[in-house]
């Protein structure tokens, strides 16, 4: 990929509105960005006219090699926000928010990097930031049964496709309930006369009268 290039100024001596002289590279250097968007943007397209932090080859970054590794931190946790679906304006602002919007943009890169040291196991974020695959949760712990992308979208319709799946097994439960139904029923008709329910070894009943 070529680098960003830019044309120096001359001075326009011969009324030649199209000569600016010749085409020179960007300077692949790091400034001092007050904010922390500016921050994202040097990393991005530049600032000042310098080379964007991105395109700097490994012996460029070599040359700032302190001030790019403690920058590399919040470049990293903004890119993974943006590819999450974050604007990069929202996914800076976010940032920014939770280490102090007052803070600075030095007291912001250390907080991000003690972070990534306290959260290693976490990928070396926040975990307010972690974004991809979080530690299973036992199906008794959960508080409420999840739901595929189909039952959030169509409710109703799932809703009444289980009732018919439930009318449609009823007639088969209550045949399987029927014979302990009215097995409680007799046992509570003997008992208000007086006679005890007995069932033998074939599964049979027979009524035994009180002595």
């Amino acid at each position: 990929m070529l680098a960003p290039t830019q044309r120096t100024s001359q001075n326009n001596t011969n009324g030649n509105a199209n000569n600016m002289g010749p085409i020179r590279s960007t300077d692949a250097q790091l400034g001092k960005p007050k904010c922390m968007h500016s921050l994202w943007v040097e990393y991005t397209h530049g600032i000042g006219g310098d080379k964007a932090a991105k395109y700097f080859t490994p012996t460029e970054r070599g040359k700032v090699k302190q001030k790019y590794y403690r920058r590399k931190v919040f470049w990293d946790l903004i890119a993974t926000l943006v590819n999450a679906g974050y604007g990069a304006p929202a996914a800076v602002d976010k940032v920014w928010n939770h280490y102090g919007r007052s803070s600075s943009v030095t007291s912001v890169l250390n907080s991000l990097l003690d972070d990534k040291k306290r959260y290693r196991a976490n990928g070396g974020v926040h975990p307010t930031f972690y974004i991809g695959r979080r530690a299973p949760v036992a199906r008794r712990q959960l508080t409420h049964l999840p739901q595929t992308q189909a039952n959030r979208a169509q409710p109703q319709q799932n809703t009444m496709w289980r009732y018919m799946i439930e009318q449609r097994a009823l007639p088969t439960h209550q045949a399987r309930q029927a014979p302990l139904a009215r097995l409680q029923q007799s046992a509570a008709q003997a008992a208000q006369l007086g006679i005890t329910i007995e069932t033998g070894a074939d599964g049979t009943t027979r009524p035994v009268a009180a002595i």
